[in-house]
């Protein structure tokens, strides 16, 4: 689909839901909320979720917690770093909305398995990601009736989730500042802030990445896809080159070492074959860094289990990026700070192209570790304040 598109966030013309389209959805959200009871009802927005799931945040007072690939990473409503608030914030939540497949993280299953916190999944079509009766949430078609179980947040609930997350922010910000070097969650940021147009987004690390720290910006900018399922990281070359083929827009790609390893021949162009428009931006670890932050890694602290645990699940790698890009025939970049980071993803996007940036997974888990110490003692205060 087309990225999003109207004046504050309000889901284009042509995107409809029950019949209703674009302001007209969004008018029938503030209709619903007259009379509406206050509840402390958050609404989470996973992949597909669209739109719909911010002007309905926005309608209802509500704070939004909503994956980068959801495309309702917007708006006032938006919490950035919620993964890292539903541990302080997320007791007091009395309902949950869901729009779209939630994905991306263990917080926010564990709120959808509260079985004390009613849920509700927006389904105005049949989607079919799920088998019928495998999910509590209570399943819901129209726009008013979503309106009435969600009812309007009340006064200081949106306002205690923003103050939260500007602190949450602010904390890993200093974190992030003393690290030595580049890291996957400076890569993730960097390029949610300056990607425009569209952007493919590589499983494990690099959305949860983005998830983390990528600010949600004023109205739509990037319109991500990003292939969350069984498929795994297969295939994500050849998805973010077909891409940038078909809608014909310089499209960016930001995937972990082995995922473009798995499709590297995804970059094979035959003679005559039209040029996508494409940057593949590589965070190579040398090996799967999200393993680093899973309990295998906690496993592989003990001496006995390292080299195990380094072998299966860190499967480690020499391979040269630089040398597999001039095989591929396309221009290779590499960048070590910040500011060349920043530079290399302002350049146009008009052709295949592949940057690479370097960085320790062996520091993740330490690194992961200080962010939500940080983050929990910026964060204190705001719940204190409640």
């Amino acid at each position: 689909g087309e990225p999003p598109a109207g004046a504050g966030g309000v889901p284009p013309a042509g995107a409809s839901v029950r019949g209703l389209t674009g302001a007209a959805l969004m008018a029938a959200h503030e209709a619903a909320v007259a009379g509406s009871e206050e509840r402390r009802t958050v609404v989470v927005a996973g992949h597909g979720a669209g739109a719909h799931a911010e002007a309905f945040a926005r309608a209802h007072r509500l704070p939004l917690l909503a994956e980068p690939s959801s495309n309702a990473r917007f708006g006032p409503n938006a919490i950035g770093p919620y993964r890292m608030l539903l541990a302080q914030l997320g007791p007091a939540v009395e309902r949950v909305v869901v729009f779209g497949r939630p994905t991306l993280s263990r917080p926010v299953a564990a709120l959808l398995a509260r079985e004390e916190v009613p849920a509700a999944l927006f389904m105005p079509e049949p989607v079919a990601w799920f088998e019928p009766g495998r999910r509590r949430e209570r399943l819901i078609e129209e726009p008013a009736e979503l309106s009435i179980f969600s009812g309007v947040g009340p006064a200081g609930w949106l306002e205690q989730w923003q103050e939260a997350a500007a602190a949450a922010d602010a904390a890993a910000g200093t974190v992030l500042a003393a690290e030595p070097g580049l890291t996957g969650l400076h890569v993730g940021r960097a390029v949610w802030q300056h990607t425009a147009g569209r952007l493919v987004l590589g499983s494990s690390n690099p959305i949860r990445d983005v998830d983390l720290l990528g600010a949600p910006a004023a109205k739509p900018a990037a319109f991500v896809h990003a292939n969350r399922g069984l498929a795994g990281i297969d295939g994500t070359v050849s998805t973010a080159a077909g891409l940038a083929l078909a809608v014909g827009t310089p499209t960016r790609a930001l995937l972990g070492d082995l995922t473009f390893l798995h499709d590297v021949g995804g970059l094979f162009l035959g003679a005559g074959e039209e040029e996508p428009p494409l940057q593949l931006v590589v965070v190579n670890d040398a090996g799967g860094g999200i393993f680093t932050l899973l309990e295998h890694g906690k496993v592989g602290l003990e001496a006995k289990y390292t080299s195990a645990v380094e072998r299966l699940f860190g499967t480690p790698h020499e391979i040269d990026l630089a040398a597999l890009a001039m095989a591929y025939a396309i221009p290779y970049h590499r960048v070590e700070d910040d500011p060349s980071l920043e530079a290399a993803l302002k350049q146009p996007v008009a052709r295949r192209s592949l940057l690479e940036v370097r960085t320790d997974r062996s520091r993740l888990r330490g690194l992961h570790a200080r962010i939500a110490a940080a983050v929990a003692a910026a964060v204190a205060p705001v719940r204190q304040q409640a």
